[in-house]
């Protein structure tokens, strides 16, 4: 794949401007997502959860990423702290990163929104804390007092909703706010 990468950047006259860096450790790897302003994430429903998600928002990249992604609907709130495509549509990916790539001010409030979620939100500590009360529950039946965080399902360790792959996308506008940044 990775042969076949390279030659499409050849082809397109963009082989300078792209770096394939092979295996690197995870130290390496957050130092140059720092260093990044766009962060795209163009995984499909195999994903899974799809930490790296966390690990963008928290590094301040300006989020684009497939509603197919296990995270995404819970943590990117469109054109709020990120931009959500659906799935497979090339059209409006490219789109928005051509938007973000023009923009300064949008790559940077989504960046910095981004990072505010991680850090207020979907954080160690209130993992931690959800996770105490919902142990507390387990073991004596009472329901602990809960966060208006909580009462929202926006706290890790909350219950999620089932979310199909091909739902994901109509979940994302239906439950986010949309900003006008439309494809």
């Amino acid at each position: 794949m990775e042969s076949r990468l390279k030659q499409m950047a050849e082809d397109r006259g963009i082989s300078d401007d792209v770096t394939f860096t092979g295996f690197l450790k995870p130290d390496e790897v957050r130092a140059r997502m720092e260093l990044a302003d766009i962060y795209l994430f163009t995984s499909d429903q195999k994903e899974g959860w799809g930490a790296v998600l966390n690990e963008s928002m928290n590094s301040g990249c300006c989020v684009i990423a497939s509603s197919a992604i296990g995270a995404v609907p819970f943590m990117l709130e469109h054109c709020v702290n990120g931009l959500v495509y659906k799935s497979r549509r090339v059209k409006e990916l490219s789109f928005f990163v051509k938007k973000a790539v023009e923009s300064r001010k949008l790559r940077e409030k989504l960046g910095r929104n981004a990072y505010a979620s991680v850090h207020d939100i979907w954080n160690a500590d209130n993992a931690a804390a959800c996770f105490v009360k919902e142990l507390k529950r387990l073991t004596t039946g009472i329901p602990a007092d809960r966060t208006a965080e909580e009462k929202e399902g926006i706290c890790p360790m909350d219950k999620a909703p089932v979310i199909s792959p091909l739902s994901g996308y109509g979940f994302v506008r239906r439950n986010m706010k949309d900003k006008g940044l439309k494809a």
